[in-house]
Protein backbone atom coordinates (compact mmCIF):
# COMPACT_ATOMS: atom_id res chain seq x y z
CA UNK A 1 0.00 0.00 0.00
CA UNK A 2 1.39 3.03 -1.36
CA UNK A 3 1.97 5.79 1.26
CA UNK A 4 0.72 9.30 0.69
CA UNK A 5 3.12 12.39 1.47
CA UNK A 6 0.75 15.71 2.77
CA UNK A 7 1.89 19.26 0.74
CA UNK A 8 0.73 22.17 1.87
CA UNK A 9 -1.39 24.22 -0.67
CA UNK A 10 -3.04 27.77 -0.11
CA UNK A 11 -6.46 27.38 -1.12
CA UNK A 12 -8.06 31.34 -2.52
CA UNK A 13 -9.87 32.94 -0.73
CA UNK A 14 -13.50 31.74 -1.03
CA UNK A 15 -13.26 28.43 -2.10
CA UNK A 16 -11.83 24.88 -0.60
CA UNK A 17 -9.27 22.19 -1.16
CA UNK A 18 -10.02 18.97 -2.95
CA UNK A 19 -10.33 16.13 0.22
CA UNK A 20 -6.95 13.49 0.08
CA UNK A 21 -8.15 10.12 0.12
CA UNK A 22 -11.12 7.98 -0.06
CA UNK A 23 -13.38 10.91 0.16
CA UNK A 24 -14.40 11.37 3.28
CA UNK A 25 -13.83 14.12 5.62
CA UNK A 26 -11.28 13.33 8.74
CA UNK A 27 -13.33 13.04 11.69
CA UNK A 28 -13.38 15.49 14.49
CA UNK A 29 -10.42 15.42 16.89
CA UNK A 30 -8.46 13.64 14.14
CA UNK A 31 -5.21 13.57 14.59
CA UNK A 32 -2.30 14.26 11.69
CA UNK A 33 -0.96 11.24 10.91
CA UNK A 34 2.90 12.94 10.55
CA UNK A 35 2.96 13.39 14.62
CA UNK A 36 1.51 10.08 15.61
CA UNK A 37 4.76 7.95 15.69
CA UNK A 38 6.41 10.84 17.36
CA UNK A 39 3.80 11.50 20.28
CA UNK A 40 2.65 8.11 20.41
CA UNK A 41 5.90 7.37 23.20
CA UNK A 42 5.33 10.16 25.45
CA UNK A 43 1.03 9.91 25.01
CA UNK A 44 1.67 5.93 25.98
CA UNK A 45 4.37 7.03 28.86
CA UNK A 46 2.09 9.04 30.23
CA UNK A 47 -1.12 6.74 30.11
CA UNK A 48 0.97 4.18 31.57
CA UNK A 49 1.79 6.26 34.29
CA UNK A 50 -1.64 7.20 34.97
CA UNK A 51 -2.04 3.52 35.58
CA UNK A 52 0.30 2.62 37.74
CA UNK A 53 -0.80 5.63 39.89
CA UNK A 54 -4.07 4.24 39.78
CA UNK A 55 -3.15 1.30 41.30
CA UNK A 56 -0.70 2.35 43.69
CA UNK A 57 -2.64 4.73 45.53
CA UNK A 58 -6.05 4.07 45.73
CA UNK A 59 -6.05 5.14 49.49
CA UNK A 60 -5.03 8.40 48.19
CA UNK A 61 -8.33 8.61 45.57
CA UNK A 62 -10.63 8.13 48.47
CA UNK A 63 -10.53 11.03 50.49
CA UNK A 64 -10.11 13.03 46.94
CA UNK A 65 -13.55 12.09 46.25
CA UNK A 66 -15.25 12.72 49.32
CA UNK A 67 -13.99 16.48 49.40
CA UNK A 68 -14.94 16.28 45.56
CA UNK A 69 -18.71 14.98 46.18
CA UNK A 70 -19.07 17.49 49.04
CA UNK A 71 -17.85 20.56 47.11
CA UNK A 72 -20.36 19.13 44.79
CA UNK A 73 -22.95 18.67 47.46
CA UNK A 74 -22.82 22.42 48.96
CA UNK A 75 -22.60 24.03 44.78
CA UNK A 76 -25.90 22.48 44.10
CA UNK A 77 -27.45 23.74 47.71
CA UNK A 78 -26.14 27.16 46.74
CA UNK A 79 -27.47 26.48 43.39
CA UNK A 80 -31.15 26.10 44.53
CA UNK A 81 -30.91 28.56 47.25
CA UNK A 82 -33.79 26.93 49.60
CA UNK A 83 -31.23 26.10 52.34
CA UNK A 84 -30.48 28.29 55.36
CA UNK A 85 -26.91 27.80 55.03
CA UNK A 86 -26.79 29.26 51.26
CA UNK A 87 -25.21 32.65 52.02
CA UNK A 88 -22.24 31.17 54.16
CA UNK A 89 -21.62 28.92 50.98
CA UNK A 90 -21.16 31.92 49.15
CA UNK A 91 -19.41 34.40 51.50
CA UNK A 92 -17.46 30.93 51.93
CA UNK A 93 -16.60 30.15 48.06
CA UNK A 94 -15.59 34.29 47.53
CA UNK A 95 -13.23 34.11 50.94
CA UNK A 96 -11.55 30.93 49.40
CA UNK A 97 -11.13 31.92 46.01
CA UNK A 98 -9.61 35.52 47.46
CA UNK A 99 -7.21 34.09 49.70
CA UNK A 100 -4.72 32.77 47.72
CA UNK A 101 -4.83 35.52 45.99
CA UNK A 102 -4.45 38.15 48.80
CA UNK A 103 -1.55 35.49 50.25
CA UNK A 104 0.37 35.85 47.17
CA UNK A 105 -0.01 40.01 47.39
CA UNK A 106 1.65 39.89 50.65
CA UNK A 107 3.88 37.00 50.14
CA UNK A 108 5.24 39.15 47.28
CA UNK A 109 5.13 42.97 49.55
CA UNK A 110 6.94 41.33 52.28
CA UNK A 111 9.60 39.27 49.87
CA UNK A 112 10.39 43.28 47.98
CA UNK A 113 10.66 44.39 51.35
CA UNK A 114 13.12 42.35 52.54
CA UNK A 115 14.97 42.50 49.37
CA UNK A 116 15.18 46.08 49.43
CA UNK A 117 16.88 46.76 52.34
Amino acid sequence: MPTEKAVAVAAPPGTSLPKVGDGTPPREGAHDPVYDGAMAAGRDAARHAGTLYRKALPWLRHPVREVEAEAEHLLEVEREGKGAETPIIAILGVILFLLPIVLLILGLAFAAYFLAG
